[in-house]
């Protein structure tokens, strides 16, 4: 499921943060959560964007990009000690490579609130191509998962 917020006009210069608690849901629901990033539609109608995702069933963080039909890894790292019903501060900043001028620059960090001894940070270049234009939406993330979410707030960022 997306949530999508459709008052902000662009996706760069951007840091997204939101808080989130996984709860176990009901049998074969996937425990996951997670903030959605470049919301776009192809001019051949399929959806893409990225997102960074919270898996507690498999204790993974990583940041994806959904090419309208796979979910594809682009960056992915281990987080021993998550648990289901904790919560967890997702944030997900994007920003233009200032070196290259043909890339965007994007961290997607995980802090435990429960358990303040989490923290990981993912840093990925993208190239500007994939990325695409900056006028997509971004919002919450969950896959067939019962999460709650606490708040979302957008604030500026730069290179």
């Amino acid at each position: 499921n997306l949530s999508l917020f459709a008052s902000d006009v662009q996706c760069l210069f951007r840091k997204y943060t939101t808080d989130v608690k996984i709860t176990p849901g009901v049998t074969g629901s996937q425990r996951n959560a997670g903030l959605a990033l470049n919301y776009r539609t192809t001019s051949d109608g399929l959806s893409q964007y990225f997102v960074a995702l919270l898996n507690t069933a498999d204790s993974l963080f990583g940041f994806y990009y959904f090419n309208g039909a796979t979910l594809t890894q682009l960056s992915e790292a281990q987080v021993n000690d998550v648990r289901e019903d904790d919560w967890y501060r997702i944030t997900l900043t994007a920003v233009p490579d200032t070196i290259t001028q043909t890339s965007v620059n994007i961290t997607a960090t995980l802090d435990g609130i429960t358990d303040p001894s989490i923290a990981v940070i993912l840093n990925v270049n993208i190239s500007s191509n994939t990325f695409g234009n900056d006028s997509g939406l971004a919002g919450l993330y969950a896959r067939r998962s019962r999460s709650y979410f606490s708040f979302w707030r957008i604030d500026e960022a730069s290179p």
